[in-house]
């Protein structure tokens, strides 16, 4: 596996809407028993994943043989992703030497001027920032083959006791024709008959490349991101009411970070198909909340229809009938 330079693209700049709240996932080694995984619910699936949650998590975390290195990578699932990340422990020292000195290779034929403790330095910060990629190959799940994808090296995670490998979204399982993340039965199925339940709306944003769903908050009409990296439902501010997709895109890139903060929970009206609930939501600028600068402008600007909402269900992603379909609560979701 050979690191290069991978451009960065301002929709890979959210990082994970995952850090946008305090119980970040991941926080053990301990893992939840999938015992109550039942493949037999979808026999025409073309492949059936069990997942496990971590102890104090919320993240579907499956397994995956990396048949070149002859080992088992550990993979976090989060619709809240467009891009593949890999964590230090999926690559070895030989990886992050080589990443080293490509990147101060770099900075020298740039800026013959820097001194050389200056080149290291920048060096690491480039690399923290996701500016490193690799090609990975020969994984496979449930003797499903996966076709040779990008993962972005992220060496900073947002948990400090780091007990997975990486994280992927929903375009790790390549041209399915759905994916089903069934939280009750511990299992994400690929190309799985459409489910029971109820059916969304499902459309793909040009701007931050991921999946949104018509909601209503309060009797108020508007988006949510689809983001099951997300802890809870989290409701945009007042202000996003009023802007187009343009300039919510172009706070998210350039606007100025929120200085006010909150606290608490507030309780809201969600509504979703045929669905009215009250939910607790939170805000982005709630004091209590960890994201990067630009994760938190995200969350100002875009609702996320969070975990909290998914869960004891199982939620299908039907791309070929651009519609999200809502389950049935059950329970059983590992918690």
């Amino acid at each position: 596996m050979k690191p290069f330079f991978t451009t960065k693209p301002h929709s890979l700049l959210i990082l994970s809407l995952l850090l946008l709240v305090l119980m970040v996932a991941c926080s053990s080694n301990k893992a939840v028993p999938v015992e109550q995984a039942n493949p037999a619910a979808y026999p025409e699936a073309r492949a059936i994943i069990p997942i496990a949650y971590y102890d104090g998590g919320y993240i579907p975390v499956f397994q995956v043989q990396d048949t070149e290195n002859g080992r088992t990578l550990h993979l976090g699932f989060d619709s809240g992703f467009s891009y593949n990340a890999m964590y230090s422990s999926m690559v070895d020292e030989e990886f992050k030497a080589e990443s080293q000195s490509l990147v101060e290779e770099h900075i020298r034929s740039q800026h013959p001027e820097l001194s050389p403790k200056k080149v290291e330095r920048l060096a690491r910060q480039m690399i923290e920032a996701g500016y490193i990629g690799a090609n990975v190959s020969g994984l496979q799940v449930d003797s499903m083959d996966f076709a040779t994808q990008e993962f972005r090296y992220e060496p900073v995670t947002s948990s400090k006791d780091q007990t997975i490998d990486g994280m992927v979204g929903l375009e790790f399982f390549g041209e399915c024709r759905t994916v089903t993340i069934d939280y009750a039965n511990h299992l994400i199925v690929l190309d799985a008959p459409p489910i029971q339940g109820e059916s969304l709306p499902l459309s793909r944003s040009e701007f931050h490349t991921l999946y949104t769903i018509p909601i209503t908050i309060d009797g108020v009409p508007q988006t949510a991101i689809v983001d099951t990296g997300a802890e809870w439902f989290m409701k945009a501010g007042k202000k996003a009411l009023s802007m187009s997709e343009e300039e919510k895109w172009d706070f998210v890139l350039n606007g100025r970070n929120v200085v006010k903060w909150t606290m608490g929970w507030k309780t809201v009206e969600l509504g979703y198909g045929s669905t009215t609930e009250k939910v607790r939501s939170i805000a982005a600028t709630n004091m209590f909340a960890r994201a990067s600068a630009m994760a938190t402008r995200v969350a100002t600007v875009y609702n996320l229809f969070g975990w909290s909402v998914m869960k004891e269900r199982a939620v299908q992603f039907d791309f070929e009938n651009s519609s999200l379909i809502l389950g049935q609560r059950r329970g059983g979701n590992g918690q």
